[in-house]
């Protein structure tokens, strides 16, 4: 398999990614707190730049079985969301949620299918208003779709259904920290072409800003 080399980003144009995903999952970590009503931390490590199928290994693998939210986005940014979790991190928060045991994840039923997606559009809504304030970018959330399969499967679906060859994605991968556990989730923003370079010079780092 052909493998694309990722694009070269600076030092400062990496952290200026980073403090934006930052800032997303810390109003997403603020939204998930009032909803388990315990104080939630949700932590970034790094943001990657890959090519897209090697940001799903590093996620986990395409052949992890997750819940997904695909959030599509227009405006002045252009690309979608993809928000994942494994069937333990979304039991754990599942549980918190509804306070009841959680069936299995390719067994939900429609209390759970709803609450997750529910919570997982709550969460991605809010990262993208923040991402928006922080930059100052117009960006329209449109209306999300809850997934439970394998990882590549659902990247593959996003590809179809979009119609875009995204060639790169922003791996986001974050500690969910609360008062009785933990669990982890990856956000994979798949922008549209040449839309990493607008976000950057909204930032006010990337080339010509």
């Amino acid at each position: 398999m052909n493998r694309l080399q990722g694009p070269q980003f600076s030092k400062m144009e990496m952290e200026a990614l980073r403090e934006a995903g930052n800032i997303g999952v810390g109003r997403a970590a603020t939204v998930l707190s009032q909803v388990l009503a315990t104080r939630v931390e949700m932590t970034v490590p790094q943001a990657q730049i890959r090519e897209v199928w090697d940001a799903l290994e590093l996620a986990g693998g395409k052949e992890q079985l997750v819940a997904a939210l695909c959030l599509r986005f227009c405006g002045q940014l252009k690309g979608s969301l993809l928000l994942m979790f494994d069937e333990e991190a979304a039991a754990s928060l599942l549980e918190r949620m509804l306070n009841k045991p959680i069936s299995p994840l390719l067994e939900l039923d429609e209390l759970e299918c709803s609450a997750l997606e529910e919570l997982g559009n709550m969460m991605l809504a809010n990262f993208l208003t923040a991402l928006s304030e922080f930059s100052g970018l117009y960006i329209r959330p449109m209306i999300p779709l809850l997934a439970i399969d394998m990882a590549g499967a659902i990247l593959e679906e996003i590809l179809v259904q979009t119609g875009q060859n995204y060639d790169h994605a922003l791996l986001i991968t974050t500690d969910i920290v609360e008062s009785v556990g933990g669990a982890q989730g990856h956000i994979l923003i798949l922008p549209e072409a040449r839309q990493l370079e607008v976000l950057l010079k909204a930032l006010g780092v990337g080339r010509g800003a």
